[in-house]
């Protein structure tokens, strides 16, 4: 294999679900990630360990009108929760600096909000 090589397994999947029928469509969904092993060396002796991760969100939608905004279309407020297991895997590293490694970042929660008018 030629240095720093990259996996041969790379799995990404998703899905979300919407309800529309709602006073406010909320959007539920979630993805996951796999990252098969990887090597550090020609030598094939380091390797990065293979690793899975998942995403999980919601998007409400809120119409402008129930925000006593008229001039917005909506604003959708998002909820997302990246590395729900909280999985600690090595993303990342270099043959030049065989003993250091960039960690993956752990669990996070996010809050975001963005309009459309």
């Amino acid at each position: 294999m030629a240095e720093g090589s990259d996996p041969r397994v790379i799995v990404n999947a998703g899905a979300s679900y919407r309800f529309n029928h709602w006073r406010w469509p909320v959007e539920f969904g979630g993805s996951v990630r796999h990252i098969g092993d990887r090597y550090l060396e020609p030598d094939n002796l380091t390797t990065l360990d293979a690793y899975t991760t998942a995403d999980v969100y919601a998007f409400v939608d809120i119409s402008g009108r129930d925000l006593a905004r008229l001039e917005l279309d909506n604003m959708r407020v998002t909820f997302r929760v990246r590395n729900v297991t909280n999985k600690v895997y090595a993303a990342w590293s270099d043959s030049t600096y065989p003993d250091q490694f960039l960690l993956g970042a752990l669990r996070t929660y996010e809050v975001a909000a963005s309009a459309r008018w």
